[in-house]
């Protein structure tokens, strides 16, 4: 079961990792906040814009055959938000600023979510 000390401990994990992460949440795939570190106003969007975005992958992925879903990555002149799959029920999701080293982020983040899960991940439709 993930719990909102889950979050807080990836969050801590992941901006230890990369200074320049300005957000990190975890969230259910239906759109629920686990976790966020942002204000409480901006939870609910963040969360159900984040599963949204997971689903909507998830589907360009199937329909292009590219198997199963690893990271999604938004890129703008403003940032990046980086979304990792953590199993059928829950993402992970960090900001940064735009300047940030990408392939750091994004190690980050996946090395947040192993734990999470006792080091599995389930992929989609097993």
């Amino acid at each position: 079961m993930i719990i909102p000390k889950h979050g807080l401990m990836a969050s801590a994990q992941i901006r230890r990792a990369v200074p320049d992460v300005t957000r990190v949440l975890l969230a259910r795939s239906d759109g629920i906040a686990v976790y966020d570190d942002a204000t409480l106003a901006e939870r609910d969007t963040g969360a159900a814009v984040t599963a949204t975005l997971l689903g909507l992958a998830q589907s360009v992925a199937a329909a292009f055959r590219l198997g199963a879903l690893d990271t999604v990555v938004v890129r703008t002149a403003s940032g990046v938000l980086v979304v990792q799959p953590i199993d059928a029920a829950h993402v992970l999701a960090a900001v940064a600023r735009a300047d940030v080293d990408l392939a750091l982020l994004r190690s980050a983040a996946e090395s947040a979510v192993r734990p999470l899960l006792g080091g599995w991940r389930v992929e989609a439709g097993v």
